[in-house]
C-alpha cells in the first residue's frame, strides 16, 4: 500500500508516512492527547506513499488499563482512500481531521 519494502519500513514510526499538512494540523494533537491521557479516538491522517501519492488512513485508538492504570494501547486503522470526498472529508483544522458528508 504505502510502496516501501519491509526493510525500508522496520524500525521507522510510522509518523514518517505523515504528509506535512498532517503533521502540523489539529489532528495530530488529538492523537498525542489521547496517548498522554488515557482517552480513546477515532481520527483521519493524510499520509504520503513512497511515489508521492497520498492516501488517508482512519485510525481508532484505545487504552488498554489494568488498574486504571495505562499498560499499552490498541490502534486499528483502515485505508479510507477511496471514500474520501464521498463518506468523508479532510478537515486537518478539525479536532478530528475529518468530517461526514452527508448524501
Amino acid at each position: 500500500m504505502t510502496g516501501y519494502t519491509r526493510e525500508e519500513f522496520i524500525g521507522k514510526n510510522g509518523k514518517f508516512l505523515q504528509s506535512d499538512e498532517c503533521k502540523t494540523s489539529r489532528v495530530i494533537k488529538t492523537l498525542q492527547e489521547c496517548i498522554k491521557t488515557g482517552k480513546g479516538c477515532d481520527i483521519l491522517l493524510q499520509n504520503v506513499k513512497k511515489t508521492g501519492e497520498i492516501f488517508y488512513n482512519r485510525l481508532m485508538v484505545s487504552a488498554v488499563k489494568e488498574e486504571n492504570e495505562v499498560i499499552n494501547h490498541i490502534w486499528i486503522s483502515k485505508n479510507v482512500t477511496e471514500e474520501i470526498g464521498v463518506k468523508y472529508e479532510w478537515s486537518p483544522n478539525t479536532e478530528r481531521g475529518f468530517y461526514f458528508i452527508h448524501e
